[in-house]
Parts: C-alpha cells; sequence; structure tokens
C-alpha cells in the first residue's frame, strides 16, 4: 500500500492482477494500474500500463513527486510509472522475486524484500543488505550479515543502517 495524497491510497491486488486506487473521502476503488480482471499478464490502455502486463502485483511505492513504483513478483520484474505521462517502463529485472518496496531513513534509494531477504536497489541492480543472495537456504553474504531471512513480510528502517524485518518462514 502506498499514499499518493491523504485521501488516495494505492493497493496491489493480486486476485485481480492489478493496482488500485481507493477515495478515502468517498471509499470507492477505481484501477490505477491494469484492468483488475483477474487475468495475469492483462495489461489494458487507459490504466497506466502501455503494454507492460502485470503478473501478481505485490508491491507498490510512491516517490511523492510523479513515480509509482510496483514490483510484480512473478515476473521478477519492478515498474515504474509516470503519473504525469500515465507512461510506464521496467525499472529493472532481476533473478529473485521482488516482494515489497520502501525507502530507508533520508533516502531515495529503493529498498524491497526478495523471497530470501532485503535489498537496495542501485545502479540498476539489486544490492544485497541482509539475506542469503538466492544461494541454498542459510548461506550468508561476506560478513554482511549471518542472519537467514526467508520470505521476508515487512521491513523500516529504525536507525541509521539499523532494520527491522518481520520474517515469515522463521516466524520472527
Amino acid at each position: 500500500m502506498a499514499a499518493l495524497s491523504p485521501n488516495q491510497l494505492l493497493i496491489t491486488n493480486v486476485g485481480s492482477q492489478c493496482v488500485e486506487e481507493y477515495n478515502v473521502d468517498t471509499g470507492e476503488m477505481s484501477p490505477f494500474a491494469a484492468a483488475c480482471n483477474g487475468i495475469a499478464g492483462s495489461s489494458h490502455t487507459g490504466h497506466r500500463l502501455n503494454d507492460v502486463s502485470l503478473n501478481f502485483p505485490i508491491g507498490v511505492l510512491y516517490d511523492g513527486g510523479q513515480k509509482v513504483y510496483v514490483s510484480i513478483h512473478l515476473s521478477h520484474t519492478i515498474l515504474a510509472i509516470d503519473t504525469t505521462t500515465d507512461q510506464s517502463s521496467i525499472l529493472l529485472t532481476t533473478t529473485i522475486r521482488p516482494r515489497l518496496l520502501g525507502y530507508g531513513l533520508n533516502s531515495d534509494i529503493i529498498h524491497l524484500t526478495l523471497d530470501d531477504g532485503l535489498g537496495a536497489i542501485k545502479d540498476g541492480t539489486v544490492e544485497y543488505i541482509i539475506g542469503t543472495k538466492g544461494q541454498i537456504r542459510g548461506k550468508t553474504i561476506g560478513d554482511i550479515s549471518t542472519t537467514l531471512v526467508a520470505f521476508p513480510v515487512a521491513f523500516l528502517e529504525v536507525d541509521n543502517g539499523i532494520w527491522v524485518i518481520a520474517d515469515r518462514l522463521n516466524h520472527r
């Protein structure tokens, strides 16, 4: 979920394969990205996805300016949607499924959860902050972390470089 304004929320809808806009004042939902027809991979002219399809949209982030980012879990993609032109493009394609998107403290770097950790998008690639880097579960990356993270479902930077991560598989 992301807020476009105090009364407009963006919500990913995995079942309908779209991103919806919820108006807090009226209680109405309307398609923001894709047709909300339940067909994976469906795009729809007029719904901000110029031939770029959604397949299990799971995370959405608004940058406070003119870009909305959507993580497309099953196609390993992060889309960038320009809200002023309604043009969409692929920001990044990863080898590991992206999930939730967000920012750290005092940062414009997009952070994301993956199946196996927490990373940041830097220079067009994903750099791991914590996790297993897609290797056999339990293997860590260098001296950055000795913590196995599996299917993180939420994250928050509470201090500069100190992250709290909700880890679904490990129940912690």
